[in-house]
C-alpha cells in the first residue's frame, strides 16, 4: 500500500496514557499480587497518538519495556487507558470489540480441540450455526495454508502451524482489523521469515487493516507501510517512518537488500538507540486504581 493513499482512517489513538501500580509480589487471593500504597505508580505510556487508514499496515517497535504490548490490548479494549480514547470505525473503543481479531504471542490453543475445532471456536460463542462456522473453518484454514491438518491437536503441529491455527482463528471471525502482538517471536529464525511471506501473502488477499507490534526491526520493516516508533518507558510516538517498498512484496531475501531497507532500518535504529528527550515531570498522568501484571 502507497502510505499517501487517500484511504479513510479506521482507527485513531489519541493522547493513550498507561501506569501501574507497583505491587508487592505476594499474593492476594484472586485480586492477584498486594499494591503498595507507598510507592509511584509506574508510567507505561505517555500521550500516544497516532491513525491507521483502511487496508494499511502498520507496525509498532521500540526498546523492550516500553509499553508496545499494553498499547495493543488497549487498542482492542482488553486493558482500559488512564487518558485519552481509542477509535474504532468512528467509534470509541471501551470494550473488547469484535471489529478487532487479535493474534497473540502464543497460539494460546485449546489443546483438546483440533485445528478446525480452535478456528471455529470463537464463532461458536457468536452462536453462528455448526454447518456455517465448519464452513469459515474450513475457508480460514485454507487461507493460512493448513488443508488437510483440519483434524490435528495442537501437540501434533509444529510452532508455525500453530501460529498460523491462531492466524486462522482470528480472520474467520471477520475482523476488520487485525491485532497480532509478536506472533513470530517464539519461532526459530527460517520459520519466522517463512511466517512474515505467508502473511504477506494473506493480507494481499483478504485486505485487512493490520497493526502489528514486534520487538524485531527487520520485521516491522518487511511488513509494513509505516512503522510506529516508541521511545522507551514511558511509550511514546518519537516518530512514523514510511516504508516505501513495493506491493505485493518481493521474497525477504530479496527486499532486505534494497536500499529502502537498508536505509529505512537504519533510521529506526537509530530512533531506537537514541535516548528521546525526557517526560515532562509537571505533566503527570493521574494515579490509576487498578492492579495489574500485565507486561508492557
Amino acid at each position: 500500500m502507497d502510505s499517501g493513499m487517500d484511504t479513510e482512517v479506521q482507527l485513531s489513538l489519541s493522547g493513550i496514557c498507561k501506569q501501574f501500580r507497583q505491587t508487592t509480589g505476594r499474593k492476594r487471593g484472586r485480586g492477584g499480587s498486594a499494591p503498595r500504597p507507598d510507592a509511584p505508580p509506574v508510567p507505561v505510556l505517555a500521550d500516544v497518538n497516532f491513525e491507521v487508514r483502511e487496508q494499511e499496515f502498520v507496525a509498532v517497535i521500540g526498546p523492550s519495556g516500553c509499553g508496545k504490548t499494553t498499547l495493543i490490548k488497549i487498542i482492542h479494549g482488553l486493558l482500559p487507558a488512564e487518558h485519552g480514547v481509542v477509535e474504532l470505525n468512528g467509534k470509541p473503543v471501551t470494550n473488547p470489540s469484535t471489529a478487532c481479531g487479535f493474534v497473540f504471542q502464543h497460539a494460546g490453543l485449546l489443546p483438546w480441540r483440533t485445528a478446525q475445532k480452535n478456528v471455529e471456536f470463537g464463532l461458536e460463542t457468536k452462536g453462528v450455526a455448526r454447518a456455517e462456522r465448519a464452513r469459515v473453518a474450513e475457508e480460514a484454514l485454507t487461507l493460512v495454508g493448513l488443508t488437510g491438518f483440519e483434524d490435528y491437536y495442537p501437540h501434533q503441529l509444529s510452532g508455525g502451524m500453530q501460529q498460523r491455527v491462531g492466524l486462522a482463528r482470528a480472520l474467520a471471525r471477520g475482523p476488520d482489523v487485525l491485532l497480532m502482538d509478536e506472533p513470530f517471536g517464539a519461532l526459530d529464525a527460517q520459520t519466522r521469515e517463512r511466517m512474515q511471506e505467508e502473511l504477506l501473502k494473506i493480507n494481499e488477499l483478504t485486505k485487512k487493516t493490520v497493526v502489528f507490534v514486534t520487538h524485531d526491526l527487520d520485521e516491522a520493516v518487511y511488513l509494513a507501510d509505516r512503522v510506529v516508533v516508541l521511545a522507551a518507558r514511558p511509550g511514546r510516538v518519537r516518530e512514523i517512518v514510511d516504508i516505501n517498498l513495493p506491493r505485493p512484496r518481493p521474497p525477504a531475501a530479496d527486499t532486505k537488500s534494497m536500499a529502502e531497507f537498508v536505509d529505512k532500518r537504519r533510521l529506526i535504529w537509530s530512533l531506537i538507540n537514541t535516548p528521546a528527550d525526557p517526560v515532562d515531570a509537571a505533566d503527570p498522568v493521574d494515579p490509576v486504581d487498578s492492579v495489574s501484571g500485565v507486561r508492557a
